[in-house]
This record gives C-alpha cells, sequence and structure tokens, in this order.
C-alpha cells in the first residue's frame, strides 16, 4: 500500500508540475477590430513630438495641414464636417523641418505622432462635444528618425498624376484638338476646353503584422520532428521566414544551438559563438527578403553519438528572427533519444522553451494522466477496502 501510495503521489507532482505548465503557457487572447461608421463620424487628431535634448524647433509650425476645416481646440485638431463612412479626409500635406538644423543636430533622434479618433455622429449634433468619448482611437508615427518605431506601419507613397487635355468643338459640335492659330477681336467666343484627368495609385499606411518564423528538423530528406532518431543522426535545422513590407527588407535570423548537438556547417550563417565540430553555439544570419517574399536559411548539426540505457533525452530548437523590429520566435521542433516517457518529453520541452506550440499535446497528455490517477485511486481504495 505505502508503495501504492507512493506513486499516487510521484503521479499527482508530474500532473501538478504539467498542469502548471499548460496554463502558465495558454497565450493571452488577441483581438483584432474593423472600424464600422455606419452613418458618419466626427474626426480628431492630436500631433506629438518626441525628441532628443538639444533639438530645438519641433512644433505644428512645421505642418502644412490640408484644410482649412482643421480647426485646433486645445490639444486637438477638429474636422468642421462629419465624415461619411467610405470619405477619406487628408490632414496634412506636408512636414518643413526647421531650417535651423546644421549638421550638429543629424545624430539626434525625434520622432512625430499622430493620434486620430473618431466619435459616430449623433442627430442634432454640430461637432464633437467637449464631453462626448471617443468610439476609435489609433496612434501612428508621421515620421521616425533614430528611434526604434511604436509601431509597424509601412508608409506607400502615392503616384497621383495629373494630365492636361485642351480640346475645342469644331462647326459640327465635335470634340477636336485645340489650335492656338484664330485670330480674334474682342469680345469674341473662342471654343477652349481644359480638363484635368487624374491617375495613378493613392498613397496609405499599411499596418503590417509579421508572422512567426517557421523551424524544421529533417534527417536523409525525412521530417522528424517530435519523434526519436538514432545516436549521431546528422540533423538539417531549416527556418523560413516572411517579409510582411511590400519593400525589401533585412531580416536577422539567430539560433542557439543546444549544448548536446554537435555543429557540423552554418551553410551561409555568422558563428556568433562556438566553433564548427563544437558543441552548442549561436549562429545568426542576415538575409535581403524581397518585399512579401520569404527565405530559408539551414544548419547542420549532429545528435550525440552515445546515449546511456535507460537515459533518454529530448532536445529542443528554437530561432527567433528580427522582422521590421520585432523579435519573434519560431515554433520549437523537438527530436529525441533512447528512451524519453511522453509526460517527460513535455515536461523538458516547456521547461526549456516556454514554447507553447505543443500545447494541444501537453493537455491530452494531462488528461490521459488524470484518468490514470482517477483509475489508480479507485483500484487503491478498493483493495484497502477489501483488505
Amino acid at each position: 500500500m505505502k508503495d501504492i501510495m507512493k506513486s499516487i503521489r510521484n503521479i499527482v507532482f508530474r500532473l501538478a508540475v504539467l498542469a502548471a505548465l499548460v496554463f502558465q503557457m495558454v497565450p493571452a487572447p488577441v483581438y483584432g477590430f474593423n472600424i464600422i461608421t455606419p452613418n458618419s463620424a466626427w474626426l480628431r487628431a492630436k500631433i506629438t513630438y518626441e525628441y532628443d535634448e538639444g533639438l530645438d524647433g519641433l512644433s505644428d509650425k512645421m505642418i502644412n495641414f490640408a484644410s482649412e476645416k482643421w480647426k485646433k481646440d486645445g490639444d486637438w485638431y477638429y474636422y468642421s464636417d462629419p465624415v461619411e463612412s467610405g470619405q477619406k479626409v487628408r490632414f496634412i500635406n506636408g512636414v518643413q523641418l526647421p531650417t535651423e538644423w546644421t549638421s550638429e543636430q543629424s545624430d539626434l533622434g525625434f520622432r512625430i505622432v499622430i493620434t486620430v479618433e473618431a466619435s459616430e455622429v449623433a442627430k442634432g449634433e454640430d461637432g464633437w462635444d467637449e464631453n462626448k468619448e471617443a468610439s476609435y482611437s489609433e496612434t501612428f508615427e508621421l515620421w521616425n528618425n533614430g528611434y526604434e518605431h511604436a509601431e509597424d506601419i509601412y508608409v506607400k507613397e502615392g503616384d497621383i498624376k495629373v494630365t492636361v487635355n485642351e480640346y475645342q468643338l469644331d462647326d459640327d459640335g465635335k470634340e477636336v484638338p485645340y489650335e492656338n492659330d484664330k485670330v480674334i477681336t474682342p469680345g469674341q467666343h473662342v471654343s477652349k476646353i481644359v480638363e484635368f484627368a487624374v491617375s495613378g495609385q493613392k498613397g496609405a499606411l499599411i499596418k503590417m503584422n509579421p508572422e512567426k518564423p517557421v523551424k524544421t528538423v529533417m534527417a536523409n530528406n525525412i521530417d522528424v520532428n517530435g519523434k526519436t532518431v538514432d545516436p549521431g543522426t546528422v540533423l538539417t535545422y531549416g527556418i523560413t521566414v516572411k517579409n510582411p513590407s511590400p519593400e525589401m527588407q533585412r531580416i536577422t535570423i539567430t539560433d542557439t544551438l543546444d549544448h548536446r548537438l554537435t555543429l557540423l556547417d552554418t551553410l551561409g550563417g555568422t558563428l556568433v559563438s562556438g566553433t564548427i565540430g563544437g558543441y552548442g553555439g549561436t549562429i545568426e544570419w542576415y538575409v535581403d527578403v524581397p518585399g512579401n517574399g520569404s527565405a530559408t536559411v539551414n544548419f547542420i548539426a549532429r545528435a550525440p553519438e552515445t546515449v546511456a540505457e535507460g537515459d533518454g533525452m529530448t532536445i529542443p530548437n528554437t530561432a527567433t528572427a528580427s522582422i521590421i523590429g520585432q523579435e519573434i520566435d519560431s515554433n520549437t521542433v523537438i527530436t529525441s533519444l533512447g528512451e524519453v516517457s511522453p509526460l517527460d518529453q513535455i515536461i523538458t520541452i516547456a521547461r526549456s522553451t516556454g514554447d507553447a506550440s505543443n500545447l494541444a499535446l501537453m493537455a491530452g497528455v494531462l488528461a490521459a494522466g488524470i484518468a490514470v490517477l482517477a483509475a489508480v485511486l479507485v483500484y487503491a481504495f478498493r483493495r484497502r477496502k477489501n483488505g
């Protein structure tokens, strides 16, 4: 009976550890939203400045506002007319940096930030009341020089073209090209029609959402993620990253090997630490990825040559990529050697990486473990009662 109770305590302890890891690793929900303006909205915008000591002159005087309909009241600029759903309203036309700046300010950083808010128009309103709450708020950088970006927003430049067409009407009232060859007298009507044709693409602020890098591990062209391999197996690890920007971006990829792996080849990566043929190490790649394109880097390592009987091991590997200023971890791939119980394997992964990609598997094992524990408790209770 003591052995049974000891086994139960061990199972309970392991399940408690696993449960804590499961619930600790459940990612917080991320909520997205779309701004829907069924009728019309009031708009207001605010400009703020952040800058290093030694910079002077950053103010709204630098801003070329697009319309006189933007009226300032306190810290906010209010648009005087309600804006219909689907309508576009320009806030500014440009920025002119202070003319007194010289090369002495070239190494100093500054940030110009715009906050725009909207509130739905209620019946009878003629403007944004001071007690009215915003139903939508968004902050983005208008200009960033020398600072880390608070928001990952790509500014797509517009390509608007205006073509001037000139033509006239002939005696039959048909449109013909204009010819400047007439002799006219005062008061004479001259047929000359001028029209503007607008074409090209409009500018935009595009929110970029970088994707999680994808990590793989192969042996002899076979996917061995989550599988048991033989000692000394040569493993090829791959990391694929995607560029969310419409323009080419340099992405930095970093991978730190487990100390039990022998590094065989970086395949174009730069060794930050460790040596070829040594255990562990850190590799970096600097990859120029085309706009909205992807790239894959690889390295080769060897699993431990020997594994003691009954001393199985699980080797996890996770890469990190710096994409448009964000450090993003890849999924975690694992390989096992020797005899490793599923529970010990999962606990090892969770403790060493904190990766929640195996969350479903962990939850399944946790549920199975609870079922086994319940069966053991019932069996022990019955034996004690009958004994």
